[in-house]
């Protein structure tokens, strides 16, 4: 899966924000766009064929306008993006992760109870969502 820049991970973000299968003109999309950003109609327009030659999206043209689907969930896109950063960074090594993230921090007992759950889980070959 395709790593997505920040403007097209943010228009993402407002489709996948009106549920699932849910459809969006490009005005109800931008209608979303944050404020602090003016976004031209071209533009918004560039980011969704963007996304949809990336298989991000899917179109379906209803009379004079286009409905946006997204095709990639979140939880899949997230996951895909967490395992790249995995490999870049911490050389797909969980130890190496935890050493940095928890370096010099205290480690709450929440958090060990929640690794430990999740850690179990693995085990048992239950990891779905956490």
């Amino acid at each position: 899966m395709k790593h997505l820049p920040k403007s097209e991970y943010e228009l993402m973000k407002i489709i996948w924000g009106a549920g699932r299968d849910a459809s969006l003109s490009r005005i109800e999309i931008e209608a979303h766009w944050s404020h602090s950003e003016a976004v031209l109609p071209n533009t918004t327009l560039t980011l969704l064929s963007r996304l949809e030659q990336k298989g991000f999206l899917s179109k379906e043209k209803i009379g004079k306008t286009n409905l946006y689907t997204a095709v990639i969930s979140e939880q899949e896109y997230n996951s895909s993006e967490s395992r790249r950063f995995m490999k870049h960074i911490f050389n797909n090594s969980m130890g190496n992760f935890m050493n940095a993230f928890y370096s010099g921090k205290t480690v709450s007992e929440k958090d060990v109870r929640e690794m430990e759950a999740f850690l179990e889980k693995i085990k048992n070959k239950d990891v779905k969502h956490f």
